[in-house]
């Protein structure tokens, strides 16, 4: 890593907690320079925007998740139980602050053609990464079952990712996992459903 990268998440590391704490409104460069002990210049030398410091946060949080989803070994267990945790462990993580980030992006892009094009990138990012996840569990499955089975799942997790932050107080841990169960039984019948 260079030292400009070191500093960049340095700078992520201030920058995340102030966005999710003081919110969208609340954030500007001058804010997260302060914060960062750096001077408003400095920071702009980083990230000439607020939406460049945005698309970083956003886009290091789409890497994060990606790390999760190729970090699954899917031979340690059978595929329906390690499908069940890799969709308990992306409703935890995208459950909390980063679907906070999530929320931000779908919101955003609706008005903003950068964070349009961020939210796509995104998404096929986790597509794709969720056909091989498919295909882990249905390997004699046709190229565009499997692709279904991907926009199943994402469109399943995206929506629950949804209620969980419009209705916290019903999900907790244990209501994540019965979610994380019915999601999974759900992308399960359909893979039956298409052999």
């Amino acid at each position: 890593m260079t030292k400009g990268e070191r500093k960049q998440r340095d700078i992520l590391d201030v920058a995340r907690p102030f966005l999710l704490s003081e919110g969208y409104p609340a954030f500007s460069l001058r804010d997260v320079a302060k914060r960062a002990g750096m001077s408003l210049g400095n920071l702009q030398y980083y990230f000439p925007s607020k939406d460049d410091l945005l698309v970083f946060i956003v886009q290091s949080e789409i890497d994060e998740t990606l790390a999760l989803i190729e970090s699954v070994d899917w031979s340690e267990f059978p595929p329906e139980q390690t499908l069940k945790a890799l969709i308990g462990a992306i409703l935890y993580r995208l459950g909390g602050d980063g679907g906070q980030l999530y929320l931000l992006t779908a919101f955003l892009a609706l008005h903003n053609d950068r964070f349009k094009k961020l939210q796509r990138d995104g998404f096929n990012v986790l597509i794709a990464a969720s056909v091989e996840a498919a295909r882990n569990l249905a390997p004699d499955l046709a190229e565009r079952d499997l692709k279904m089975a991907a926009l199943i799942a994402v469109s399943l997790v995206d929506g629950a990712i949804v209620q969980i932050h419009a209705r916290p107080e019903e999900f907790n841990a244990e209501s994540r996992g019965d979610f994380a169960n019915a999601l999974t039984n759900t992308l399960l019948r359909y893979l039956q459903a298409v052999r």
